[in-house]
């Protein structure tokens, strides 16, 4: 079984990939503010565990602080890394230090080598180093929130962009501040739309998305009834009446903000555009998990059968109701970006269990999910060996054959985006 695994994992290893979902700052931005250990690594991911180990919070802003020198830093660091490098989360990191930066552990007698090396790198060329050259990533889907055009080199990225600005809307500033930044001003539910509709053809024709996000599984339910333009025109009308008494007017706007979902499908199908969505866990600490399980999205998927769906992150830990539903809708695909960094053993599992149920074309295999760089080399590293293991135990139980592998993986890794995003 080892030698299977390693003769399949040297072939997926050369492969390139198409990363379907990246939040990665641009490489010019990160040189110029500069970085440091903990100011770099305790951006996310990790940064989740350690707090869920015991760290205070207020610790964990010191760490992504300038105030402290790195010593301080590491004696506030060190106790809750001690108790959390077990997890995948971690491991990443430490993947990373090795391959990148030469150096075998985070530890009281390599921290501040690893921090010199980590600053002494930053630099110019990093991104190419670490994305092109060792990674093999041939484009990563970058999911901003609105673009700039001086930001995403197309050489190494294609934006996926968020329209939940003009869903998650509960007051009367939320629709201010959207008339401030495209310059019009809304006095009606058809406008809103219309702003919505030219927003999004703008983005397309100017900045080439190729996706539409969305992340309101953070703050809200993610079933999304169909309601009447009446009752949402009511609700947006009540807002507009509040204009100048500020955010504290609470009115229940969750009817509006189906409709306007239900835009954002509508429109993108429209302009063939897939819609991105984030289902299962939550990113940080303390959230309610039951508001992502992707069954709630099945009203959508049936309302718009010619709109193309991705779901993220393997649906953690709803798996198995994410893999009935990509089994049975032409329109969604399964997304396992995230997912190798939040369970090595969950993402090997659900993709043996997705090769049995789901079409091998409508699986994407990576997308990094990281704002630095180091966490994207990382996390490739560990799901080129998850979909190793999951091929070879597939093998192994006599369920596929060893010639199958390559191309089974060659679609997860590289063509199935490719396609599925017409890269």
């Amino acid at each position: 079984m080892d030698k299977l695994y390693e003769n399949i994992l040297s072939e997926v290893k050369k492969l390139p990939i198409i990363d379907t979902h990246e939040h990665l700052d641009m490489e010019e931005h990160r040189v110029k503010k500069g970085v440091d250990l903990f100011s770099l690594f305790m951006t996310h991911y990790a940064s989740s565990d350690l707090i869920s180990a015991g760290m205070p919070v207020e610790d964990m802003d010191k760490l992504r602080g300038n105030q402290l020198d790195i010593d301080e830093k590491w004696r506030i660091f060190k106790p809750y890394w001690e108790r959390a490098k077990n997890t995948s989360y971690c491991q990443c990191l430490l993947i990373a230090v090795k391959d990148i930066y030469g150096v075998d552990d985070i530890n009281d007698f390599t921290y501040q080598e690893l921090n010199a090396r980590i600053v002494s790198m930053n630099k110019p060329g990093l991104y190419r180093r670490i994305l092109k050259d060792m990674s093999h990533i041939e484009l990563s889907i970058c999911d901003v929130y609105w673009p700039d055009p001086f930001l995403l080199d197309e050489e190494f990225y294609r934006p996926a962009v968020r329209f939940d600005e003009f869903i998650f809307v509960e007051s009367s500033d939320d629709i201010s501040a959207l008339e401030k930044r495209h310059g019009r001003y809304i006095n009606s539910l058809n406008q809103w739309v219309r702003l919505l509709e030219d927003t999004m053809k703008e983005y397309k024709e100017k900045y080439h998305i190729c996706a539409v996000k969305s992340g309101l599984a953070y703050s809200r339910i993610l079933r999304y009834e169909r309601t009447d333009y009446s009752e949402a025109e009511a609700i947006f009308n009540q807002l507009l009446s509040a204009r100048g008494v500020g955010s504290e007017f609470c009115i229940q706007t969750k009817p509006l903000q189906d409709y306007m979902m239900h835009k954002v499908v509508q429109i993108a199908s429209e302009m063939d555009l897939p819609i991105q969505i984030h289902t299962g866990l939550q990113e940080g600490n303390g959230n309610v998990i039951t508001n992502s399980n992707p069954s709630h999205l099945i009203n959508l998927f049936m309302d718009y059968p010619q709109a193309r769906f991705d779901i993220f992150h393997a649906g953690y830990p709803y798996g198995g109701e994410l893999s009935a539903i990509v089994k049975n809708f032409p329109n969604v695909y399964a997304d396992m970006c995230w997912a190798h960094i939040i369970s090595r053993e969950y993402a090997v599992r659900i993709l043996e269990e997705w090769l049995d149920t789901i079409p091998a074309n409508k699986i994407f295999g990576f997308g990094g999910d990281y704002i630095f760089v180091e966490g994207v080399y990382g996390h490739q590293v560990i799901a080129r060996e998850n979909i190793a293991r999951a091929l070879a135990n597939k093998v192994e139980k006599g369920y596929i054959k060893e010639g199958q592998c390559l191309d089974i993986a060659q679609r997860l890794l590289y063509q199935n985006p490719k396609d599925f995003f017409k890269l």
